[in-house]
């Protein structure tokens, strides 16, 4: 993995962030060692800033970085798919926080998502799991643990 360095200086474009497109992506196994933490940590605040906390869906918008580890062996980190004497790790990079499923849920509104397909053993959007997880509540009983 290269990581171009860029003269902003040299350029007529302006230096910006701009989302251009969402796309449907699967992580390997070995990089949800440091998602759900992320997920995890934002909860727990919530928990505690907020009693509940954050119920139902959001979005943390992460940025996916490669950089390398000095002096680590990928094994160690519980990384099979590494090769090579050279460890470069998965490091997210947080950018932004939506307290709502996230805008890149529409690109798979007709297909349903890859997760949620296979949990659900059909297609499945992020709407429809809400709706889902909603029936399925209320039907319980416990509508109230799920809205606040």
């Amino acid at each position: 993995m290269i990581q171009l360095k860029v003269d902003w200086r040299k350029t007529p474009y302006p230096v910006s962030f701009e989302v251009t497109a969402h796309g449907i992506i699967s992580l390997r196994e070995s990089l949800l060692r440091k998602i759900y933490p992320i997920a995890d940590a934002f909860v727990q605040l919530t928990q505690k800033t907020d009693p509940p906390g954050m119920i139902g869906a959001y979005c943390i918008q992460t940025l996916i970085t490669f950089e390398k580890q000095p002096l680590v062996e990928a094994v160690s980190q519980g990384v099979y798919d590494a090769s090579g004497q050279v460890f470069y790790d998965f490091v997210p990079k947080t950018q932004d926080l939506a307290v709502r499923h996230g805008g890149g849920t529409n690109v798979h509104q007709g297909i349903g998502s890859q997760y949620a397909n296979a949990k659900y053993k059909k297609v499945m959007s992020t709407g429809d799991r809400i709706a889902l997880e909603l029936l399925r509540a209320k039907k319980m009983g416990k509508l109230d643990k799920i809205v606040t």
